[in-house]
């Protein structure tokens, strides 16, 4: 089957000011009880004001030998996976997911680069498309990092959305390393965030660093040794805009003790995933969306790479559901698969227990 494919400043006095993009997706590697990753991710997004719906998306299953061929070139490259792989997928281009060597890439908006112009001499890659051809071919970030650096990586609006997909990306091997990929003034770069681990939209990691690192500056003594009342957390950022959710995220995690089981491991980077909610309709950034810019967080993900198992909740789902991807059949000649991940269940009835 073929699929066609803000810098914000932190002042003494720790308060954010919006200079750029506010509208903020998140990816963060979580505390663990072991050397294997958690992985959260949340997808922020517009919605339609009159019916409600959310930004169409299927949790999808690529076997191995899945033929691609990306949009937006007259010389399109193609490619057949050498590995199996499994997303959340927007009519076939995929933003966050795992393959089943343990690789994981999450695609974020990312308003301030520059790609590459496209070289249409050579077969090329489409920006939308850079998810699918990782998973689909590596099994580490550094065989990852080092095969994208030899493609020839373009923009274009001519896919299913009908706009260009500007995105930096977020790897993750169950080494626990963490890369970041950018594409700044039509050039490659390459951050090791394996420190941070915390990733969202617009401004490029390095200003999420230094902004992390200006609010350790305020507050020295936060860290999850010792004991933090609530004045000590006065100035965490709580807004909305993308380096506002990076800190808050990053202090959130620090000072959760290191979960002594798995389940344990989930439930902290659901917490902290939960503080960074779009309520929906509550903020607007007309660039984006399906109608007028009104935003909600459409869904989350929670990636456990130990077990190999894939959660997710929904706007209007928060039960976690999950995906034992081990029991997920990848072979060669299997079909693409994929199911809507809205509709799910809303609540547990437990008026039995009550009687």
């Amino acid at each position: 089957m073929k699929k066609t494919l803000l810098a914000i400043g932190l002042a003494a006095a720790t308060t954010f000011a919006t200079v750029s993009s506010a509208n903020a997706c998140l990816v963060y590697v979580g505390k663990s009880n072991d050397s294997m990753p958690v992985i959260g991710r949340t997808v922020e997004f517009g919605y339609d004001v009159q019916t409600l719906a959310s930004f169409p998306t299927d949790f999808a299953t690529f076997p191995r030998g899945s033929e691609f061929t990306t949009y937006g070139s007259d010389t399109p490259l193609t490619w057949n996976s050498k590995y199996g792989f499994s997303g959340m997928s927007h009519d076939g281009l995929v933003s966050d997911g795992i393959n089943e060597k343990g690789l994981y890439v999450a695609m974020l908006w990312f308003a301030d680069g520059k790609y590459p112009a496209q070289d249409t001499s050579k077969p090329g890659l489409a920006s939308g498309s850079i998810v699918n051809w990782l998973l689909s071919n590596f099994a580490s970030v550094d065989e990852a990092v080092s095969g994208l650096a030899k493609i020839n990586v373009y923009q274009s609006d001519d896919n299913h959305l009908g706009i260009e997909l500007p995105a930096h990306f977020q790897l993750v091997d169950k080494s626990g390393k963490v890369l970041v990929v950018e594409y700044i003034d039509g050039e490659m770069t390459v951050t090791d965030n394996s420190d941070l681990g915390v990733m969202t939209n617009s401004p490029k990691i390095a200003d999420h660093k230094q902004a992390y690192q200006q609010f350790l500056k305020q507050k020295p003594h936060l860290d999850a040794s010792s004991e933090v009342d609530g004045g000590m957390l006065e100035g965490l950022p709580g807004g909305y805009t993308a380096l506002e959710r990076t800190v808050r995220t990053a202090i959130l995690r620090d000072l959760t003790p290191t979960p002594k089981t798995k389940e344990e491991a989930i439930n902290q980077v659901v917490h902290a995933l939960n503080t960074t909610d779009y309520v929906r309709g509550a903020a607007e950034f007309p660039s984006r969306g399906m109608s007028g810019g009104k935003q909600e967080t459409s869904f989350i993900t929670v990636i456990d790479m130990a077990n190999m198992d894939y959660y997710y909740r929904t706007v209007d789902s928060l039960t976690l559901h999950k995906v034992d991807l081990n029991q997920v059949d990848y072979s060669k000649g299997k079909p693409v698969t994929g199911f809507n991940i809205y509709g799910g269940i809303r609540f547990v009835d437990v008026t039995d227990r009550a009687q």
